[in-house]
């Protein structure tokens, strides 16, 4: 599917981006010089906000093909095309994880949430930002992205804890989305 709205996929994050990157750039905060992973972050939208504010090093990683060609484009670290159930990164690389909109997608979505921690360093941050599953607006989504072939199951927080190393706590961003944020100890 994400191969086919790649060619638009930044435009339609420039409208809808007020319920994806805003929210990550108000809500998180990353330190210079850190090493950050963004699992499932297509065409890189959200590294090139948060790089363009603060000197650090943006790796994009993505199944679609085309999105990382429009990745490439952007002024990130490196794009990476790999499944979120393996990370090709050897164990606590990254000061930061970040998945965006994405965890929805991922056909394996505990091993994706396994990797993830596994490459995220000791006292590193892992954000995760997506929708809350009984939401009429999550139902209706869903919904859309199975007509399109997309296995889509959404997660709630409590699901997702089970499988975060350390410290974590969830805040509703509105009224059908939040925010994750743990702190890897």
């Amino acid at each position: 599917m994400f191969d086919y709205l790649a060619p638009f996929y930044d435009e339609f994050l420039s409208v809808s981006g007020r319920y994806t990157t805003k929210p990550v750039l108000e809500n998180a905060s990353f330190r210079e010089d850190s090493l950050v992973l963004d699992v499932g972050g297509g065409t890189g939208h959200l590294g090139e906000k948060i790089s363009g504010s603060i000197d650090l090093d943006y790796i994009v990683l993505d199944e679609s093909e085309k999105m990382l060609k429009r990745a490439a484009r952007k002024d990130l670290y490196c794009i990476i095309k790999s499944s979120s159930s393996y990370l090709p990164f050897r164990d606590e690389v990254f000061d930061y994880v970040v998945c965006v909109d994405a965890l929805h997608h991922f056909e394996d979505k505990v091993k994706s949430l396994e990797e993830m921690m596994r490459v995220l360093k000791r006292d590193g941050v892992f954000y995760l930002l997506d929708f809350l599953p009984k939401k009429l607006v999550t139902r209706v989504i869903c919904f859309f992205e199975r007509l399109s072939g997309e296995s889509t199951y959404f997660c709630s927080p409590s699901e997702i804890d089970k499988y975060i190393i350390g410290s974590s706590e969830y805040r509703a961003l509105n009224s059908f989305q939040f925010l994750l944020k743990a702190n890897k100890n």
